[in-house]
């Protein structure tokens, strides 16, 4: 199984010129993934191209609050931002799939196969559902409390169900 790596949201590089606010940070972005496509894409398998768009873009953006922390004062640069993220997000998985997949082997998840669909919500049951299934429904999500026991990770003073 190789390593995962995640393209990095603002490299110094693709930050100038008003970082993700600028449409040419795109075609920038692309071309950045594609120099980390070529030289890694043998050793890794598995690659998030963009991480976290809505903190980026409204608190990295909008509230200044988190990286890269351009606040502008404008009151649709946080959308632009989430625009652009969302488009460098389809480059850089179709380069990956149309040109470096066929012989570098990535394994795009696919939405069509029940083991894909299966892995997908497992993790959303276990990043989402640990926290608002007891909120909403008053304990953890089924899954977890028949993975977790059955898996022999239930830590001292952490117990099923959550009463």
């Amino acid at each position: 199984m190789g390593s995962n790596i995640s393209l990095p949201a603002s490299p110094a590089s693709l930050s100038m010129d008003s970082g993700w606010e600028n449409t040419t940070i795109v075609q920038r972005f692309r071309d950045y993934a594609d120099v980390l496509f070529r030289h890694f894409g043998s050793q890794v398998k598995f690659w998030i191209t963009l991480n976290e768009p809505f903190i980026v873009a409204n608190l990295g953006y909008a509230y200044e609050s988190f990286a890269p922390g351009c606040r502008t004062f404008s009151v649709v640069s946080h959308r632009i931002v989430g625009k652009q993220y969302i488009a460098a997000h389809t480059e850089a998985w179709h380069l990956s799939n149309d040109k470096y997949r066929p012989t570098q082997h990535g394994i795009p998840r696919n939405p069509c196969k029940q083991e894909d669909v299966g892995a997908a919500q497992r993790y959303l049951q276990f990043f989402i559902g640990w926290f608002a299934h007891p909120i909403f429904s008053g304990d953890y999500p089924e899954l977890m409390t028949t993975i977790i026991p059955k898996q022999g990770l239930a830590a001292d003073g952490f117990s099923f169900p959550l009463t």
